[in-house]
């Protein structure tokens, strides 16, 4: 019988890596439009059962992902709501707090892996580069609820979810547009340790898996042989 630790290295890594991109990729569509906060909604949940499923662990980790995403998704529909700083608060820490959380156990169950590498590995891979995306994204929110105008948006006054998702991936890839700007310390420091891990990961974890992928698996991420 499997463990739910190796039922998600199975199964569940595919398809956090679907909902991730439908939330960062497909969500943002829905802005402006009626029913924007329902179809924002259905992502969100989607996308936090996913990540709980492909956690797997122990049960007192699963309560501990399981509490983190219930702030995270009450305070979605609620602060869509009412508006209120306090849900909108709820909803930023407890994105921010879960996502980097799953993305902390995925990562410790990648680099221990004594298997040869496969498909659904590579795609936790990506995943976790995903993960480590939307937990600034939301950190970043918060930077900016606690100290408004921590960020200057060339094109506007205010902003939305959709835009720190974007300026995340954007930090996080080093692109550097240039169309928001952190102004505030600790919204350019933020930017700075996201700036710096992204690279990192990428060739140091990604690119590994990739080219032990390609050439058949010899090695291990823990480095046997």
């Amino acid at each position: 019988m499997l463990t739910p630790g190796a039922l998600a290295r199975r199964y569940g890594y595919s398809g956090l890596l679907t909902t991730l991109f439908a939330l960062m990729f497909v969500g943002p569509l829905f802005a402006g439009r009626e029913g924007e906060a329902l179809m924002l909604g259905v992502l969100v949940i989607c996308t936090a059962g996913s990540a709980i499923y492909a956690a797997g662990g122990s049960p007192a980790k699963q309560v501990t992902l399981g509490i983190l995403a219930l702030f995270y998704v009450v305070g979605h529909f609620m602060q869509a709501r009412t508006g209120g700083a306090v849900w909108v608060f709820s909803y930023n820490a407890g994105g921010a707090s879960f996502f980097a959380l799953v993305a902390w156990v995925l990562l410790q169950r990648i680099l221990s892996a004594t298997t040869h590498v496969t498909g659904e590995l590579i795609a936790g891979s990506i995943a976790v580069y995903l993960l480590l995306g939307i937990a600034f994204a939301y950190l970043f929110a918060l930077v900016e609820l606690h100290s408004p105008g921590s960020f200057a948006f060339a094109d506007r006054a205010g902003h939305a979810d959709p835009d720190f998702y974007y300026y995340s991936l954007v930090t996080l890839t080093t692109l550097g547009y240039g169309d928001i700007t952190p102004l505030a310390p600790m919204a350019r420091g933020l930017a700075a340790l996201e700036a710096v891990i992204g690279p990192v990961y990428l060739t140091v974890l990604v690119a590994r898996l990739v080219g032990m992928h390609i050439s058949g698996g010899s090695d291990t991420p823990g480095g046997q042989q």
